[in-house]
């Protein structure tokens, strides 16, 4: 049996499988921004694309992420109802799905 913990803060995500550990930004950024005609290929290393079935639409996720500018992330930081917010819930699923392919 393999066990996964996942420490989704407010400024990182710290995941593990127990072999493979991984800190992310708690952001997305929208594929759209990405995908785009004008991306330059430089930004693409370290970050991952992902889709959810319940969401719509599809982010990168991962450190390169961060080479994009804070008003182009879609952050988890929330104070009210955190628990609910829309890009919380797919970092969780995004969190499970990175541990589950490796």
């Amino acid at each position: 049996m393999t066990i996964f913990a996942i420490d989704l803060g407010n400024k990182q995500t710290k995941m593990t499988d127990g072999q493979h550990t991984y800190i992310y930004p708690s952001s997305l950024l929208q594929a759209r921004k990405v995908d785009s005609g004008f991306s330059l290929d430089d930004k693409m290393d370290n970050m991952e694309k992902f889709k959810s079935s319940a969401q719509n639409g599809a982010f990168y996720w991962g450190k390169g992420i961060l080479k994009y500018g804070k008003n182009d992330l879609s952050e988890s930081l929330s104070f009210d109802r955190r628990y609910e917010n829309r890009i919380f819930v797919q970092l969780c699923e995004f969190s499970l799905a990175k541990l589950v392919i490796m």
